[in-house]
């Protein structure tokens, strides 16, 4: 019996390296789950971008309570992603800009980031921005590692994601949603 199935296993095994071995030698990679890499975002986003610019439903403040609707002219923080750079197959670093549009500095801003294909979420991140002056530019630089089904997931959804940034502040709760194609 066990002779049986160590057997069935070592043929298994055979089976899958074998087809990983002929993928690979007839030119597929994990980069074909991927596709092709958007250098830049942002200011010179593609026409399928779209972008709230901010949240049209309620905030809250970061003790919990209800607070007046923040339209997306209203907020005193943008948030708006730069730079995209391949650091691997399934990995980018993702340069983001948190800009403060009010007069006076906005303190203790941490931002959250979730990524979605469909209604599938493939990766979430979150940085401790801390201060930023009145009408100046935080900039941050987030990795962003998938595994190969998230990547798939992806290229499944005809390579769009959805982006929805939280940012969280000593003033409030915003957020901004974004979708694009990346694959």
């Amino acid at each position: 019996m066990l002779r049986t199935a160590l057997t069935a296993t070592g043929v298994l095994a055979l089976v899958v390296v074998a087809g990983v071995g002929g993928a690979l030698a007839l030119g597929f990679s994990p980069a074909d789950l991927v596709g092709d890499v958007t250098d830049k975002v942002g200011g010179d986003a593609p026409s399928d971008v779209q972008s709230d610019g901010g949240s049209d439903g309620t905030s809250e403040a970061a003790d919990g309570g209800d607070e007046a609707v923040q339209d997306a002219y209203d907020q005193p923080l943008r948030f708006s992603v730069g730079e995209i750079e391949e650091c691997g197959t399934t990995c980018r670093d993702v340069t983001a800009q948190v800009k403060n549009t009010g007069n006076e500095s906005v303190d203790e801003i941490d931002v959250t980031v979730r990524i979605f294909a469909d209604d599938d979420e493939v990766w979430d991140g979150s940085v401790e921005v801390g201060s930023v002056d009145a009408a100046e530019t935080q900039e941050q630089t987030i990795r962003v590692e998938l595994g190969y089904l998230d990547a798939m997931k992806i290229k499944q959804n005809d390579g769009y994601i959805t982006v929805r940034t939280t940012v969280t502040t000593d003033e409030g709760t915003f957020e901004f949603e974004e979708r694009r194609k990346v694959a």
